[in-house]
């Protein structure tokens, strides 16, 4: 019966695998930061080298662990690489959502602040006699507050069916408003915040601009 040659390399193939992952990435990220012109394709590419360099090794180690299972006599190594491969395996796929996740955020938070300092230097706009727009600024990257200044009168002469309606109102025309098209697959919500002249607050409500 034939004997495997190196039939430690079945678990430890993936190990080996994120070493050479970790290489490739800071040789991916010294390379983008000499790259001198925004070439997306290039960096798709470079993005994807440690997880195709991860995957070539785990590949390895299960063809390893396999030969050492079907008759080979290094049944051992055969089933540790098989639990080593899979392990690892799910490792990379949490890490690869973690990172999409992180890069999908980070994205949304930087149209978030592109936006906000946009509208920032259009401010303060008049609405009304009674109420200006005076503040707009990101309480988080999936929260956008715009702040509105209200003056002269008083806020016990405001009834609630009357906030109800400006409510009602924001939320049914919050799709019209241009500004906030930037926002589409963000998941930011916009609050509405409308604070008297004194400092009390008449009116504080979260809209999602996607929603149905």
């Amino acid at each position: 019966m034939k004997t495997v040659e190196r039939a430690y390399y079945a678990w430890l193939s993936p190990l080996a695998g994120w070493g050479a992952a970790l290489v490739v990435n800071v040789l991916m990220l010294v390379l983008l930061n000499q790259e001198t012109q925004e070439d997306r394709v290039v960096k798709i590419v470079l993005g994807l080298l440690p997880t195709l360099a991860l995957l070539a090794f785990h590949v390895f180690g299960y063809i390893k662990s396999v030969q050492c299972l079907i008759g080979f006599r290094r049944g051992g190594h055969g089933i540790a690489g098989l639990i080593v491969n899979t392990l690892s395996l799910v490792l990379m796929a949490l890490v690869v959502v973690a990172g999409f996740t992180a890069v999908q955020q980070t994205r949304a938070a930087a149209r978030v602040t592109a936006i906000v300092e946009e509208m920032h230097g259009r401010l303060p706009i008049r609405i009304d006699e009674n109420t200006e727009w005076v503040k707009v600024y990101a309480d988080s990257p999936n929260v956008m507050t715009f702040e509105y200044r209200v003056t002269g009168i008083d806020p016990a002469s405001v009834s609630p069916e009357g906030l109800a309606h400006l409510e009602d109102h924001v939320r049914g025309t919050i799709r019209q408003n241009q500004t906030l098209t930037g926002l589409e697959g963000t998941g930011t919500k916009v609050r509405y915040l409308y604070v008297h002249e004194d400092g009390e607050t008449m009116l504080d409500f979260v809209v999602d601009p996607e929603a149905p």
